[in-house]
C-alpha cells in the first residue's frame, strides 16, 4: 500500500488541508486546494476513482466538484464516493453552486456510486472498515485499510472516544487529528497525542490537521513512535 499525506494542516493553518492519497487512486478526504495541490506533485487527478469521506465539513470535501468536472471534461466517468448518508445530496449541492450551467451535465456524464460507511469495502485489495468518530455532533467516521503490508488508521476530525482506542490498537500506523493544543469537545489535542504515544509504544502515530503551534509543539517530542510528516511526504 503506497500512502502519501497531501495534506497535514487545518482550515487556518499554511499548510495544506488534511488528506491522503493511496495507491495514486484512492483519496482520504478531498479538502479545498487538495488538486491543485496533487496536480503540482504529479499525482493525475483524472486517476482518482475512490473517495472516502470522514464528514462533510467543507475542509474535507470542497474540491468534489473540480475532481467531477475534469472528469466529465475527460470522460473518466466512474467514482465511488464513501462517507456519511447525507454526501449525495450536499455534493450535488455543492456542485450545483459551483458549475449551475454545467452541473446537470456532469452527474448525468459520470457514474458516481454513493456507498455508506456503514459498509466494509474493498479497494485494491485493501479491505477498509469504517468507524463512528466523535466530531460536533455529526456523521463522522475514521477508517481502518488493511491489506498484505500495511494496517493504517485514519481518524478524520474527532474528539477522544472508543473509536480513537480502537484504531490505535489495531492499527500500526495511525494518522491522527491534532488540532488543537488541548483537546475538545470536537477535535484531539497535543495533550492526548502525548498521552496515546505513552499507552502505544508500537503503535506510528502520524499527526495531522495541525496548526503551526501544534506541530511545532509535537517536533519537540522525541518519542519513538512519534513521526512528524510534511505536506506530500510519504508514509511508509
Amino acid at each position: 500500500m503506497e500512502v502519501k499525506l497531501v495534506g497535514t494542516g487545518g482550515i487556518f493553518s499554511p499548510l495544506n488541508s488534511a488528506c491522503a492519497v493511496i495507491n495514486k487512486h484512492i483519496l482520504i478526504d478531498i479538502p479545498n486546494g487538495s488538486l491543485k495541490a496533487m496536480r503540482k506533485n504529479g499525482i493525475v487527478i483524472n486517476s482518482i476513482d475512490t473517495i472516502f469521506l470522514t464528514h462533510m465539513h467543507g475542509d474535507h470535501y470542497f474540491d468534489i466538484p473540480f475532481l467531477l468536472l475534469e472528469k466529465y471534461k475527460d470522460d473518466k466517468n466512474e467514482l465511488k464516493i464513501i462517507g456519511p448518508v447525507d454526501a449525495e445530496e450536499k455534493i450535488k449541492a455543492l456542485t450545483e453552486l459551483a458549475f449551475p450551467n454545467t452541473a446537470k451535465k456532469i452527474f448525468k456524464s459520470i457514474k458516481i456510486e454513493y456507498i455508506k460507511a456503514t459498509e466494509d469495502v474493498k479497494v485494491d485489495h485493501i479491505a477498509v472498515s469504517s468507524l463512528p468518530m466523535n466530531h460536533d455532533n455529526m456523521e463522522a467516521y475514521g477508517y481502518i485499510l488493511k491489506d498484505k503490508d500495511m494496517k493504517i488508521g485514519f481518524t478524520g476530525d474527532t474528539a477522544l472516544c472508543e473509536s480513537v482506542n480502537r484504531i490505535l490498537n489495531e492499527c500500526s500506523k495511525v494518522v491522527i487529528d491534532s488540532t488543537f493544543e488541548v483537546g475538545t469537545k470536537t477535535h484531539l489535542g497535543v495533550n492526548d497525542i502525548l498521552m496515546f504515544l505513552k499507552k502505544y509504544p508500537n503503535t506510528t502515530i502520524i499527526p495531522t490537521h495541525m496548526g503551526k503551534k501544534e506541530k511545532k509543539l509535537l517536533s519537540f517530542q522525541s518519542f519513538d513512535n512519534l513521526l512528524i510528516l510534511d505536506d506530500m511526504d510519504d508514509i511508509n
